[in-house]
């Protein structure tokens, strides 16, 4: 899984799982206003990530 940082919002709804092109899944969440967005082939783990994002997707702190 891939993970990029931008300060500014890259979707209005940041937990919404969005589907780029398969096989490629992209899962967004924000944490002290950051907006990170996770790459990944697996539909049930971008799903799972921006709920566990922490564990899941290894958020920078």
């Amino acid at each position: 899984m891939r993970m990029l940082g931008s300060s500014r919002p890259l979707w209005t709804r940041p937990w919404e799982t969005k589907w780029l092109s398969s096989p490629t899944f992209v899962a967004s969440f924000m944490d002290a206003g950051f907006v990170y967005v996770a790459f990944t082939e697996n539909a049930e783990e971008a799903l799972s990530c921006g709920k566990v994002c922490a564990v899941c997707c290894g958020v920078w702190k």
